[in-house]
């Protein structure tokens, strides 16, 4: 009986450990990517706010250009520009938790929903209405 208890408090404290150890390598490259990021030239009037994969060698980013900012489409071959949005949607605070409700999914949301109201405006009738 003794020998067995000290096989389940060995299993569990391997088990604790593991977690341990991936909880701090979790929190480290957390460290790590924020302390290093890297910064390419000397861009003062550049910055990307987020940036967002959506597939293989395709992404979406918000880019802050002095004071305009750009929902930009990244691809191997291509930037595309999406949307110019207002800068006082982005606050000049990093803390992403202080943000609030503007959250990149948000962001995008209403610019794809800016976007097919432009297609419409050419149109003569509403999409909505069958």
């Amino acid at each position: 009986m003794g020998q067995d208890f000290t096989t389940i408090l060995t299993g569990i404290g391997t088990i604790v450990l593991m977690l341990l150890v991936f909880v701090a390598a979790y929190y480290f490259s957390k460290f790590v990517s924020k302390k290093y990021q890297p910064k390419f030239g000397n861009a003062r009037n550049i910055e990307i706010i987020e940036r967002m994969t959506v597939g293989k060698d395709q992404s979406l980013a918000l880019v802050k250009v002095s004071d305009r900012v750009f929902l930009l489409a990244f691809t191997a071959q291509s930037v595309t520009k999406i949307e110019e949005m207002d800068a006082s949607l982005f606050p000049e605070n990093k803390d992403i938790a202080k943000i609030g409700e503007t959250s990149f999914m948000s962001i995008f949301t209403d610019a794809y929903n800016n976007l097919l109201n432009k297609k419409d405006e050419g149109k003569g009738d509403d999409l909505n209405e069958k």
